[in-house]
């Protein structure tokens, strides 16, 4: 099933008007606050160890903020028994159709109609409008948007509607909506770099199975750089969570080995702080040599950035701190990272 979503997911599209970009004016709603943890007593090496184990996962917690759900699932012992999904619904041809479901189990159908709705910028986004109650929706997405309704948890009430696509010019975004007490109420996303809750995730949904949604997103870490993550979702806080350790996977699928390595590769100018993975898996603090090329594979987007060389060798680099303010500016032993690289290639 997880093959026929993923290619649905790529070959599924809808076309909205296009006319003009706002970048980020979506909703988002920040609160709770984050924590770190770097390794802890490295040991000195003359030398890294060529190997190539599993990367370390992180090991933090997640901040102990408030939960934000979209509304309070009541007892599972008090609900009906309810017939989960057997599969997602996709509609090929989302826009000007109004379906009926019963979106939020109370046996009644709800009109959902799926329509380019004209924004307060003059563009047109793709909205979801419940007919009886005239309560609408816009998601923000302008072109190449998917619709996808399904069933996160079988033991709550609701239906799950999700809408990824492009806000414009490849900023991609995703949004899980509820429809509850007549109005939609977002499924949260938790941002862990910033500790905080948000309506979407900025990414585009590539796949989709129970309980987790896998996405691809560019990320700016010494460098722009297109990567995946996963988010998993708990019934019990109706909200989404990033799992793999918190990790952002690089994604280098479309490159080859050699275009990879001239092109993804970043090369040190000066001498590197690091920490070296051995065999045993452990952490041991070390230094890069002027002119090694490596390539990042792994990053939590705050303080861990995991890398390899051309002979295998993993690493962190050491004392990586991404700005708060702005979640781009970024140090390294609290210097410039432009410092330690001959060129690092950012996207406007």
């Amino acid at each position: 099933m997880k093959k026929r979503i993923l290619a649905i997911l790529l070959t599924v599209a809808v076309l909205v008007s296009l006319t003009g970009c706002y970048k980020n004016y979506l909703p988002s709603s920040d609160i709770g606050s984050s924590s770190s943890r770097i390794p802890s007593e490295p040991q000195k090496s003359s030398g890294p160890v060529s190997s190539e184990p599993e990367p370390q996962k992180s090991s933090e917690l997640v901040p102990s903020s408030p939960p934000v759900p979209s509304d309070e699932p009541e007892d599972p012992e008090d609900e009906p028994d309810k017939e989960p999904f057997k599969d997602m619904i996709f509609y090929e041809d989302s826009l000007n159709q109004t379906l009926e479901l019963d979106l939020d189990g109370d046996g009644v159908m709800e009109e959902l109609s799926i329509v380019a709705l004209e924004d307060e910028y003059g563009d047109y986004d793709l909205t979801f409008i419940e007919e009886n109650t005239q309560t609408a929706f816009n998601t923000g997405i302008r072109k190449d948007g998917v619709v996808i309704i399904t069933d996160l948890d079988p033991l709550d009430r609701y239906l799950d509607i999700f809408a990824t696509g492009d806000l414009m010019s490849s900023d991609y975004s995703t949004c899980c909506l509820r429809y509850t007490a007549e109005d939609f109420h977002s499924v949260k996303f938790f941002d862990s770099t910033f500790g905080c809750y948000r309506d979407y995730f900025f990414g585009e949904l590539i796949d989709l199975e129970e309980g987790k949604a896998s996405f691809s997103c560019y990320i700016d870490v010494l460098g722009t750089f297109k990567a995946t993550c996963t988010y998993e979702y708990s019934p019990v806080t109706a909200t989404f969570k990033m799992g793999d350790g918190g990790l952002f996977k690089m994604d280098y699928s479309s490159w080859s080995k050699k275009e990879m390595w001239q092109y993804q590769s970043i090369k040190t100018k000066k001498e590197l702080p690091v920490y070296i993975e051995n065999e045993a898996g452990l952490l041991i603090e070390s230094t890069l040599d002027p002119g090694t090329s490596i390539l990042l594979t792994e990053t939590n987007k705050r303080d861990t950035v995991w890398f390899t060389t051309a002979d295998g060798t993993r690493g962190i680099i050491k004392n990586f701190k991404l700005g708060k303010m702005d979640g781009f500016t970024s140090t390294i032993d609290g210097k410039d990272p432009e410092s330690f690289f001959k060129e690092l290639r950012y996207s406007d």
